[in-house]
């Protein structure tokens, strides 16, 4: 479950989910490179072996 100011910033309703998404970026070498966190509405999501906007 999202924390107070998530659920604020997503104007999400008490006991509702989201998907918390990080994407690691890597150089050819394997080394990081770039580090993302995603938040989104669970309900506005469907996962699969990946993830695709409903």
């Amino acid at each position: 479950m999202p924390l107070p100011d998530q659920a604020q910033a997503l104007r999400l309703a008490d006991g509702v989910p989201m998907l918390h998404v990080i994407s690691v970026t890597l150089t050819e070498a394997g080394k990081p490179l770039s580090l993302e966190e995603f938040n989104f509405r669970a309900a506005s999501w469907r996962c699969r072996s990946g993830c695709s906007a409903s």
